[in-house]
C-alpha cells in the first residue's frame, strides 16, 4: 500500500468539518509494520461523505472491534460520484447478515457496522444489536 500520498491529520476531523468514526469503515487492510508505537496495525481506505476526499482511517483493535485513531487525506478531490445500487444484486451477495472482508477473516455487523475477528464474536454481539 503506497501510503506516500496521504498527508497525517492529527486529527479524526476532516477539514470540511466531517468526524470519521469506526462506522465509515469500509475495507480492512491489514499493515506490513504496525505504526503509532504498535498500535495502530489496520486501516481503511474510504472517501469523506462531505467533500469527496480520500482518506485512510488509522485503526487500532479495541476488543473485537476497532477505533479510529487518526486520519490521513490526499490533498485533491475525488469528483464525486453518484452511486446507483442495484438491491437485487445486493441481496445476493449478503452472507446471513455478516459480511467478510477480502485481505482477512473478519465480520462486520450489518446493522451498526462493528467489526469483529470470529464468526461467534459477531453473533454474540448480533443478538443484542438494535442499531
Amino acid at each position: 500500500m503506497n501510503l506516500q500520498d496521504y498527508k497525517i491529520k492529527n486529527s479524526k476531523q476532516c477539514d470540511c468539518g466531517y468526524e470519521f468514526t469506526v462506522h465509515d469503515l469500509t475495507q480492512l487492510k491489514r499493515l506490513d509494520k504496525a505504526i503509532y508505537g504498535g498500535n495502530v496495525r489496520h486501516v481503511s481506505e474510504t472517501k469523506c461523505p462531505n467533500c469527496s476526499k480520500e482518506t485512510l482511517l488509522l485503526l487500532k483493535q479495541v476488543s473485537q472491534s476497532y477505533e479510529v485513531v487518526d486520519i490521513s487525506q490526499k490533498n485533491k478531490v475525488a469528483p464525486k460520484v453518484e452511486i446507483v445500487e442495484d438491491t437485487k444484486a445486493t441481496e445476493a451477495s449478503k452472507i446471513d447478515s455478516d459480511e467478510v472482508t477480502d485481505n482477512s477473516n473478519e465480520f462486520i455487523c450489518s446493522n451498526c457496522k462493528k467489526v469483529f475477528k470470529s464468526k461467534q464474536g459477531l453473533a454474540a454481539h448480533s443478538r443484542t444489536c438494535k442499531d
